[in-house]
């Protein structure tokens, strides 16, 4: 059990904004720990597991130790059975579907009329049940990349010497892209193909484009089932399909004025939506191509054939893993919502509530909302044996007397080093973009600097002329959308957002893994 001693050698493995305990207490040793033991049959798990939920931010703690070599146990058993990488995505992706079918379920489900009981019931099947087994299976995948990038420099050290061999002309920055980008859909790219078919057929309908292009937003909503029923009919089913994909752990989701908006500008700049699709599939058929095509020109042994295959699906599963947990955020959220309700506490109060506390707190004619306030800050430490739960100045005092941090000494480079996620050289403007609030700074042609990218900065990206990151390997979020923009990408520096500063000029070569400081 959790005692008085001081615990060393912990780092943040990420701060994850808007993430509240209700989501996050799930970095819990008795979930994942034993998970890793019963499923996976590793015997070097993370170890002691460290939460911080500050405000409305969690800070992901862990021992760099125990993590490291849970880490190495999982890239060994890669590299000796690659086949294993195959059963666990499949496993990925089988309860990541699971998860999204409950989510439905559960969106369609009314809730006023509910017993108290049915409410504790669903907290619990989606907590312990849903989320816990798609996200702690999709571990392995994530921590085969930590902090050395293991599997990634494998993968790369391999094609190196493929390429020096026979004098290979093509870069090993874009050999690598072609061989690890999947041609499976995200729920991303299956919004803008849903998008454009709306469009498509939106076009073919004169009046209804007249409507779009000159009326308000109100007049729209109001007219638009007058002239053309059935597309109405699409559109809200666009809508609903795709609504939440934003909402990350706390929301908001879009609204039907988003996706109105979308289909306006589409119109108004003349975009064809045809030539759009055609795009698309070939995008995807080039890819598949270049993937053939590099596989037999550099003559990759079977082994490695897998393991690129490995990484190719885990690039996949990890956002269809997210995207899974988004979509469950969304359609708990109204659970958590009827029951503050019921409660007469804020839905910030009730996303304090750890999930093994909900039935009790439902049951409690009066549940002890103060704790709840005091929560604003919070720790949650797990080992083997148990688990503790601090709140307020406590935890304050627990952090800076019993818990020391990895420092890590730094000097300013005239250039780093990271991964290649997506080929390409620019030169740019740094702007570091590690949360909503930095959005506004960031302007287009900027190279958007983060500690780790997500969806909830999209917009940011969309700016990007490049994208480099702190952490990361082949399938980080950074690494999926940059290919998707086709901007190019260096992930894993470890030291970009220490080291830059808004308004530093740089050049990435992300071919070669390469940033420069150009002037600061």
């Amino acid at each position: 059990m959790i005692n008085n001693n001081t615990y060393k050698g912990f780092v943040v493995l990420e701060r994850i904004p808007k993430a509240p305990a209700y989501i996050f207490s799930l970095a819990d040793s008795s979930f994942v720990n034993t998970f890793f033991i019963e499923k996976f049959k590793i015997k070097n798990v993370p170890g002691v597991h460290l939460n911080i939920y500050d405000g409305e931010d969690f800070l992901f703690c862990y021992n760099l130790d125990s993590l490291r070599g849970c880490t190495e146990e999982f890239f060994d058993k890669l590299i000796a059975n690659p086949k294993w990488g195959i059963e666990l995505d499949d496993l990925i992706i089988k309860k990541a579907k699971e998860f999204i079918e409950y989510s439905k379920e559960l969106e369609n489900r009314e809730l006023e009329n509910l017993e108290d009981e049915e409410l504790i019931k669903i907290s619990n099947t989606w907590f312990f049940k849903y989320f816990h087994d798609s996200w702690v299976t999709g571990w392995p995948a994530v921590l085969i990349d930590f902090e050395k990038n293991l599997f990634s420099n494998h993968l790369l050290n391999y094609l190196k010497q493929k390429v020096k061999k026979i004098n290979y002309q093509i870069s090993v920055g874009d050999i690598f892209s072609a061989l690890t980008t999947p041609v499976e859909e995200t729920f991303a790219q299956m919004e803008t193909i849903s998008l454009f078919n709306l469009l498509e057929k939106i076009k073919k309908d004169k009046k209804l484009v007249i409507l779009l292009k000159d009326g308000s937003v109100g007049e729209i909503v109001n007219k638009w089932t007058e002239v053309n029923k059935d597309l109405w009919q699409d559109f809200l089913l666009h809508y609903k399909n795709y609504c939440w994909m934003p909402f990350m752990y706390t929301g908001p989701a879009w609204g039907r004025e988003y996706f109105l908006d979308s289909i306006i500008h589409l119109l108004k700049q003349d975009i064809n939506p045809t030539q759009e699709l055609s795009q698309i599939a070939k995008r995807k058929k080039q890819v598949q191509e270049l993937h053939n095509k590099y596989i037999k020109e550099l003559d990759i042994h079977e082994q490695h054939q897998v393991l690129f295959d490995v990484a190719r699906r885990f690039v996949f599963s990890k956002s269809y893993r997210k995207d899974a947990m988004y979509h469950g955020c969304y359609a708990i959220d109204k659970v958590l919502r009827e029951i503050s309700k019921r409660k007469y506490i804020t839905i910030g109060q009730i996303r304090r509530v750890y999930p093994w506390e909900i039935e009790e707190f439902v049951k409690n004619d009066k549940p002890n909302v103060e704790v709840l306030n005091i929560r604003k800050y919070a720790v949650q430490m797990s080992d083997k044996d148990g688990r503790i739960t601090i709140e307020g100045e406590e935890a304050r005092n627990f952090i800076q007397d019993k818990v020391q941090f990895v420092e890590q000494k730094l000097e300013t480079p005239k250039e780093f080093l990271g991964d290649c996620a997506s080929v390409g050289n620019v030169r740019g403007t740094v702007k570091i973009v590690n949360s909503p609030e930095d959005i506004n700074k960031m302007e287009k042609g900027n190279v958007l600097v983060s500690y780790a990218t997500s969806p909830d900065i999209m917009p940011a990206i969309k700016k990007a002329v490049a994208i480099v990151t702190d952490l990361g390997g082949i399938i980080c979020h950074a690494a999926i959308v940059s290919r998707e923009l086709r901007i190019p990408c260096v992930v894993g520096t470890k030291i970009a957002t220490k080291v830059l500063k808004d308004g530093d000029v740089v050049e990435v070569d992300a071919t070669h893994g390469i940033v420069r400081i150009i002037n600061n």
